[in-house]
């Protein structure tokens, strides 16, 4: 064999020759740089300016290996030293140390040794003398009682008090007797009679009241009019008001039934005389005959529904909210679009490129169907360049399994176990494929949820896939290589 045969690894190089068939000479053992193995052994590498290279990897490629078999062999980046697997201890041995041979069998206990002689006892110390007991001191005599001293003199008489509140004052007495009743006076003449020919309002909302005296009064106030015409209806140029002037609400009825109210606070209701919820301005509850509690429509240059958050607003609310409460059918929607005709858009976001934002975010599950596309036209790009190196590139990103921590967990999908990369590993290798991106849930009215505001890296994983591709093509142009060289072997 030519010694450009030994380029892989020993250990690659044992598979591939264990592959080989016997060839015409029947040798049962291999030799590379020698054409004359040692019949000792199954393979023999010869060189004078080369070595074996066995695979290289850290302590946790190592440790990751499935079910390594006895005395598999590596070399360890970490500890830069070659490691093998033994069994029987289920453990990856370093033979940088060497490792610790087995513990040998306990040898017989030897025999108690002769018990050695007593020593002399020191000499007791002699005991020190007691101190003299002080003498005690003479009880003191008791003092006599003293006499009771004399009674002082009586202080003097106070001062007399204010006098009292005064009572309450009596119940009033009976009503005396009624006088008699005075005498009926003459009838004073008649006056003049008369009648109301017309009452109508004027066109300004005045009312005008004509007599036969004749008079005619007209009145100060003017009235909101009703008329069978748009022409005779509220026709006067003048300012006019409809409402009240005190803490009153004021309803809309047709057919003796309240449809609506615009309430003393200012809100406006219909299809209910309540608000929904707290804060609502203009309120539309449906009803089983009018189920649809809010609509619009056009057929001109504008939307028919219309929602604008300005500067000033705060809060993560939406320019139009839509929400669903418990209780309701499954499958229902806070928002939904639909589109009539197959070229229409069913929901649009869009926004300026770059920043924090997002032209559409959904937090939680994410479902489709049918066609998703990513923009990937040649016209729309341009300093195009193939991608080198890919292989090797992606050696260096760690794919994990994890769960995701509180509280992001109840916007991320759950804590179930999840299947990915760590942002900022991708990034040390791609960092064009990750982004800081704001993750900020939008405030809701109908339910509450537990909300997070921060900023995290997020990965395009779309853009690994076009790295896949030309990492398989160079790993295929190693296979091809390592076939070719096994056909020269079975050629030898």
């Amino acid at each position: 064999m030519k010694n450009k045969i030994l380029k892989k690894l020993a250990v690659i190089g044992i598979l591939i020759l264990l592959s080989i068939p016997t060839n015409t000479n029947a040798q049962d053992n291999v030799g590379i740089g020698t054409p004359s193995p040692d019949a000792s052994a199954i393979l023999e590498l010869l060189s004078v300016n080369k070595g074996m290279l066995v695979p290289r990897m850290n302590t946790a490629g190592m440790t990751a290996i499935p079910a390594p078999a006895n005395s598999l062999l590596i070399y360890n980046t970490d500890s830069m030293c070659y490691c093998f697997y033994r069994l029987p201890s289920t453990s990856w041995i370093s033979l940088c140390s060497g490792g610790s041979g087995g513990a040998g069998a306990s040898g017989p206990t030897g025999a108690a040794g002769a018990t050695g002689s007593t020593g002399v006892a020191g000499t007791v110390g002699a005991t020190g003398a007691d101190g003299a007991t002080g003498p005690i001191g003479a009880t003191g005599v008791v003092g006599a009682t003293g006499a009771n001293g004399i009674d002082g003199v009586a202080g003097a008489t106070g001062a007399t008090g204010s006098i009292g509140a005064t009572g309450a004052i009596g119940a009033t007495g009976a009503n005396g007797t009624a006088g008699p009743t005075g005498a009926t006076g003459s009838l004073g003449a008649t006056g003049p009679t008369w009648t109301i020919s017309s009452d109508n309002f004027n066109a300004d909302g005045t009312l005008a009241i004509i007599t036969s005296i004749p008079s005619t009064t007209t009145s100060t106030n003017a009235a909101w009019l009703c008329a069978t015409s748009t022409a005779t209806t509220n026709a006067n140029a003048g300012l006019r008001f409809f409402g009240t002037s005190t803490n009153q609400h004021i309803d809309l009825v047709s057919n003796n039934i309240v449809r609506g109210r615009l309430s003393n606070l200012g809100e406006f209701f219909i299809g209910t005389t309540v608000t929904a919820l707290p804060g609502d301005l203009m309120n539309g509850v449906g009803s089983a005959v009018f189920p649809w509690a809010v609509n619009g429509y056009t057929s001109f240059a504008g939307g028919a529904t219309y929602g604008l958050r300005q500067a000033g607003s705060t809060g993560t609310w939406g320019g139009v909210q839509g929400e669903t409460t418990a209780g309701i059918p499954a499958a229902s929607s806070g928002v939904q679009g639909g589109a009539g005709a197959n070229n229409h858009n069913g929901v649009l976001g869009q926004k300026p490129a770059g920043g924090l934002g997002w032209g559409g975010v959904f937090y939680n599950d994410l479902g489709y169907t049918g066609f998703f596309g990513v923009v990937s036209d040649r016209k729309t790009k341009e300093n195009i360049q193939p991608i080198t190196g890919a292989l090797s590139k992606l050696m260096q990103i760690q794919g994990t399994t994890y769960n995701y921590a509180a509280p992001y967990a109840d916007f991320c999908g759950g804590t179930n176990l999840n299947y990915g990369f760590i942002a900022q590993d991708v990034e040390a290798v791609f960092p064009d494929m990750v982004r800081q991106k704001n993750f900020t849930p939008g405030d809701t009215r109908a339910f509450k949820i537990n909300k997070v505001e921060t900023e995290v890296k997020c990965i395009s994983t779309v853009s690994l896939i076009p790295v896949l591709v030309e990492a398989i093509k160079e790993q295929q142009k190693e296979i091809e290589i390592l076939r070719t060289q096994i056909k020269m072997i079975e050629n030898k």
